[in-house]
């Protein structure tokens, strides 16, 4: 059904296809061309067949009529990464073989290309021709191109440009390279809002790898269509995309727009209505040659596009993934469904084809549901299919909406891999162990074992390597599966195994949880079954089957065994120890009792933990006293004093033994040696008791019952007591025996005395005397020896002396008790503030001065002061002022405020601050830029009126040096270098002006020439001219060759040819850099005479004629090289020289030779460098 454009659809297509205006064409005005590409395939040797498409409006002009001319060739160029410049070789002529219909419309529509009812259309003009390339030499890369006036605007510029189109072929090194052909239909009109894909498919009959991007439309040899700024040929139109407008193909609709680089599928969701634009796909040709990746050719479909609301949704394509696997060996099978979206209630029919270059695929509609439908590709996956790259696979889905067909591709890749090779090894190890493994290692691959016995599934393991333990002797099969994790290819083997007879060891008793510690216990072998002969180790070492074992902590042992058949055994367990009894002597010292008093000694001992006992014993081991025994409890009777030594032997529940040793100390009463009473005044510090009542035992315990607060750690406190009697009290415990002692100790009432004047304590160095004065509390004056105390201080004599602190002391003694009391006064004397400012100072504008007082003892400074010119930073107890570039002098006021320390003055300052004006300077060189040798005039002017510099400074390198207003410099380097410029006034220096030069490297121009001596005969007037010029630069060459042919050339070498007239001709080579630095050669070759070459048809060596007639010589000119032979009409040489001044004397093998015709050749370099070889037949008569 043919629907109605909608108003917008309709409009835009007539933008599209009714321009209005006229480009040029030859001369012949039309708007017409909206894309098309060109391709070509080798026919044999040079010779290649080449086909142009023409997109055009099919409404315009038509060709061959006054507005439209016809196409007729293409361009030959040669390519730009060969040449930097257009340089056109020739033309391809082409004639036009067909013209069909390509508007996009559904099966009922037709448009007006075929006399349709549908008012416009787009055509396609296919153009073929043929081109040998034998006749050009001199490049290998070329570009072939089509340029034609004009195609249709975009952007809505109002601009017309020429079309350009381009495909690039290399004819050198027997490439024979055919380009890619582009399987899709173009396409122009893209839906508004919805999601647009498409691929190329181009496909390479010659297996090159492609390379895919967007690229500028053009309209001439390396010359772009003219852009907006907000477009690109990465962005040609407006599209609906994130901040980064990177492609997302997962999304729907696509954000951003972007082309795959490996796979040409391209897709993006345009946003904006009638919009007009350019999507050039650029396609690149890779082949390997020589080991090296090479371009090889480039091809480009150029497609004017316009963004149309359609009323269309396009038929959406549903699959999983972009990325598949296929596993050789196997089918691939893609299954995808195609949606065509309802639009106001009505469908589209839907039709698809798959373009793959996988060979024998088939594709089937598995099933259809209104507007969506299912299909299968299945494609078989044979091993000569396997590569590196991947396949790629493109889906094209067409609805049939009316009148304008909407068109979906979507582009998967798949990587076509070989199933992995097990590669399996079993093998019966030992006992019931059989072994696995496989050489298929690496971490994409995921190996699977299954263990059998029959049908029956026993165990199963993954991973590369490892062993089943089989229950029974016997015959088993092992599966084995291994799996590509990153394709899913997988692949299994089965294997079988004979298991011989085999009896495997169990456990029959356990070892002890427990052993005594320190003591020895005999471990066992503890396992049932086997065959004999058995290998025991015991923690690793090889052993019996018993093994000793003493431990004095938790310890794991280890019993492996090994049978006759190779069965292993292996038991291990951590025993403990039972936890151990402690043994400890209670109490070591005793009193020495009363003559044959015995004490217990069971209590001396204490057991941890207790346990049941089992038996214990004391044996006393000494002589001064007795042990007996009573209800079995053990006691001692000492004899004496001293040490007495004892063993105890215990033996626990656990039937562990244990023995300690211990001292019983018997100990005599003594005496302390106390001596009373003791005194002190009450305001001592802490006393030591020991030491006041001359105790001679130490470490004993003091205390106090009427002053007990005072004593504390063996001191008394006479402060905390005050005056009194109080007792002291003395305890020791020795060894058991406790002492007991007392005494007194008296404390006397201390005087008083306090210091009232003077009542500050901190003063000036400059203030005045004053006395000091104290109260005291009865008493007398004693002079302290330290510091005695007079009646007068002067604060100025203590600073005078360096001391900033004095203390003075007062001393009074009690009469009566001897008790002294003193006070003390300490006096600060601060000295008074000392600086160093001046009335006044000078600074240049833009500049800083610091300002620092130097103060002496002094708390700080404060400044107060304005002015608009300058700005004030502290550092410190300095003032650093920064200066504006005033323009003439100004006056600056400021007070500086010194604070003094505690009870010294502060002090100010007034400080005037003048600003003097600085130079301004700029620089500029004449010129700024040239070529070395660079010639440049650098000059310094002062744009400050109320300045006059009185010197200029010029730094170059890391000098300064004093000059004048000008400064000449010479550059024989190239590079960019830089100047800089300062000047002075009442010396103030302005800042520093700075200007950089660049000089450009001149090439230094040579060349030589072939032959090397320059001179050539007239014979042979042609030389080989080879540039050597040196340069760090690009330069354009120009050769100009004196009446030569060429006369001009900008090849690198080149062969010309000189009139055969003798004489001195000019060669001039001229380089010309980007920069415009020239350089120049120039030599002369020389044309000299051509050859003089006489050779005798006939001689008589027998003496009758004249003598010149003897000898057969040739006489040529000056040769550096001569080779001349004779032979005879059999090819036999009879002569030979390498002399051109000795000759044939008619003689072979000093014998007269026969008379007859005879053979002679020359081969010959003239002095010139000409290359001489002539031959021809001599007679020798008789």
């Amino acid at each position: 059904m043919l629907r109605k454009l909608s108003y917008h659809w309709h409009n835009a297509i007539k933008t599209l296809l009714f321009v209005a205006g006229f480009g040029v064409y030859g001369g012949i005005q039309a708007k017409h061309i909206l894309g098309g590409e060109i391709s070509y395939t080798h026919i044999s040797g040079n010779k290649y067949k080449f086909t142009a498409h023409i997109y055009r409006n099919c409404n315009e002009c038509e060709f061959n009529t006054l507005n439209c001319l016809d196409i007729k060739n293409l361009d030959i160029y040669v390519s730009p990464e060969e040449l930097g410049f257009a340089k056109k070789l020739g033309t391809i002529p082409i004639s036009k073989v067909s013209k069909k219909d390509v508007t996009p419309l559904c099966k009922s529509a037709s448009s007006v290309c075929t006399g349709g009812s549908f008012s416009h259309g787009i055509e396609e003009l296919i153009y073929e021709g043929t081109y040998n390339f034998d006749t050009i030499i001199d490049y290998c890369k070329l570009e072939i191109g089509l340029r034609v006036d004009s195609r249709l605007d975009a952007y809505n510029q109002s601009i017309s440009e020429a079309y350009y189109n381009f495909t690039r072929i290399n004819i050198c090194n027997y490439i024979n390279n055919n380009s890619p052909q582009f399987l899709s239909p173009t396409f122009y009109i893209l839906p508004l809002n919805q999601s647009f894909t498409y691929n190329i498919l181009a496909r390479d009959s010659d297996g090159d790898s492609l390379s895919y991007k967007f690229s500028k439309a053009q309209k001439g040899w390396n010359s772009n269509c003219t852009y907006p700024s907000v477009y690109s040929a990465a962005k040609p139109i407006d599209v609906n995309c994130s901040s980064s407008c990177d492609l997302n193909k997962n999304t729907w609709p696509i954000d951003g727009i972007g082309i795959e680089s490996n796979s040409g599928w391209m897709g993006f969701t345009p946003i904006t209505q009638s919009q007009t634009g350019f999507v050039v796909v650029e396609v690149t040709e890779w082949r390997k040659i020589n080991g090296n990746w090479a371009v090889v050719g480039v091809s480009r479909r150029d497609m004017q596009v316009i963004v149309v609301d359609l009323n269309n949704n396009p038929p959406k394509i549903t699959t999983s993934a972009f990325e598949y696997f296929a596993c050789s060996e196997t089918d691939f099978s893609l299954d995808f469904g195609i949606l065509d979206a309802i639009y106001s209630g009505l469908k589209d029919s839907v039709s698809f084809s798959v373009f793959s270059d996988l060979p024998g695929g088939n594709q089937a509609k598995v099933g259809n549901s209104k507007n969506q439908f299912d299909a299968l590709y299945t494609v078989p996956i044979t091993r000569n299919l396997i590569r590196s790259n991947p396949y790629y696979l493109t889906i094209v889905a067409t609805d049939n909406h009316c009148p304008v067909v909407a068109s979906t591709y979507k582009t998967i890749s798949i990587k076509v891999t070989g199933v992995p090779d097990p590669v399996s090894q079993v093998s019966f190890k030992e006992c019931n162990k059989v072994e696995f493994k496989t050489q298929a290692s690496g971490s994409e691959y995921k190996h699977f074992w299954h263990l059998f016995s029959g049908n029956s599934l026993l165990e199963s393991k993954h991973g590369g390597n490892g062993y089943f333990e089989v229950p029974n002797p016997g015959k088993y099969y092992i599966r084995h599966q291994v799996e590509n994790t990153n394709t899913g290819c997988r692949t299994e083997t089965v294997d079988s195994i004979d298991v011989p007879y085999f009896s495997l060891m169990t456990t029959g008793f356990s070892w002890p949880d427990n052993v005594c510690q320190n003591e020895d216990f005999i471990l066992k072998k503890n396992f049932n079954g086997g065959t004999a002969e058995f290998y025991y180790w015991w923690n690793g070492i090889l052993g019996t089957d018993s093994f000793k074992i003493n431990i004095n902590k938790p310890t794991v042992f280890e019993l492996s065994v090994k049978d006759k058949n190779g069965c292993r055994y292996q038991y291990s367990k951590e025993i403990k120890i039972f936890t151990p009894v402690t043994l400890s002597p209670n109490d070591t010292a005793m009193c020495l009792p009363a003559s044959g008093k015995a004490v217990s000694l069971n209590n001396r001992i204490s057991i941890t933990p207790v346990t049941i006992l089992n038996q214990y014993k004391f044996e006393y081991l000494g002589s001064n006293g007795n042990v007996t025994t009573s209800n079995g409890k053990y006691y001692f009777a000492p004899a004496s004093s001293g040490d007495h030594l004892f063993n105890f032997f215990y033996t626990d529940g656990n039937l562990c033994h244990y023995d300690a040793s211990f001292t019983i100390k018997v100990v005599d009463i003594v005496q302390t040696g106390i001596q009373s009473p003791a005194s002190a005044c009450s305001n001592e510090n802490k006393l030591d008791i020991n030491q006041i009542t001359s105790c001679t035992l130490k470490d004993g315990i003091w205390k106090s019952n009427t002053a007990p607060a005072a004593v504390s750690d063996g001191y008394f406190d006479p402060k905390k007591s005050g005056a009194g009697t109080f007792d002291l009290v003395f305890e020791k415990d020795l060894n058991g025996c406790l002492l007991h002692d007392t005494t007194e100790i008296v404390i006397h009432k201390a005087p008083g005395v306090f210091i009232v004047k003077p009542m500050d304590s901190v003063f000036c160095s400059t203030q005045n005397n004053f006395t000091l004065g104290a109260i005291p509390v009865g008493g007398v004056w004693q002079n302290d020896v330290n510091a005695p105390m007079p009646n007068m201080v002067s604060p100025s004599d203590l600073a005078s002396k360096s001391l900033n602190r004095a203390t003075y002391i007062y001393t009074y003694t009690d009469k009566i008790n001897g008790c002294k009391s003193t006070d003390k006064v300490t006096l600060y004397v601060n000295p008074a503030v000392e600086y160093s400012l001046l009335p006044g100072y000078e600074m240049c504008a833009n500049s800083q001065l610091q300002i620092d007082p130097k103060i002496t003892n002094s708390s700080g400074i404060q400044m107060s002061g304005y002015h608009p010119d300058l700005v004030v930073k502290r550092v410190d107890d300095a003032y650093v002022f920064y200066s504006s570039n005033v323009k003439q002098k100004v006056l600056a006021s400021y007070v500086f405020t010194i604070k003094g320390y505690e009870a010294c003055p502060d002090k100010t300052a007034n400080v005037d601050i003048s600003i003097k004006p600085i130079p301004e300077i700029e620089i500029e060189a004449k010129p700024a830029q040239g070529c070395v040798p660079f010639y440049s005039i650098l000059s310094a002017e002062n744009k400050n009126p109320n300045v006059k510099p009185s010197r200029y400074y010029w730094k170059e390198g890391a000098d300064w040096n004093e000059g004048s207003l000008f400064k000449a410099i010479v550059l024989n380097t190239e590079g960019v270098y830089a100047y800089e410029v300062k000047a002075s006034a009442e010396g103030c220096f302005s800042e520093i002006a700075r200007i950089s030069v660049e000089a450009f490297q001149t090439p230094v121009a040579r060349f030589e020439t072939e032959p090397k001596n320059r001179t050539v005969s007239a014979d042979f007037t042609q030389l080989t001219f080879s540039d050597i010029s040196s340069s760090k630069v690009p330069y354009v060459r120009y050769w100009n060759f004196e009446r030569g042919s060429p006369a001009t050339s900008d090849k690198q070498r080149v062969s010309v040819d000189f009139p055969k007239d003798t004489g001195l001709y000019g060669v001039k080579l001229l380089l010309v850099t980007d920069q415009g630095c020239q350089a120049s050669d120039f030599k002369n070759i020389r044309v000299r005479p051509g050859l003089q070459f006489f050779v005798p048809n006939a001689f008589t060596p027998d003496s009758k004629g004249p003598y010149q007639n003897e000898m057969f010589q040739v006489v040529m000119d000056s040769a550096s090289m001569f080779h001349l032979t004779i032979r005879n009409r059999w090819g036999q040489l009879m002569f030979s020289s390498i002399s051109q001044f000795s000759g044939w004397d008619g003689t072979y093998l000093n014998e007269k030779a026969p008379a007859g015709v005879y053979v002679w050749e020359v081969e010959a370099n003239t002095i010139y460098g000409n290359y001489v070889k002539k031959s021809g037949t001599v007679s020798l008569l008789r």
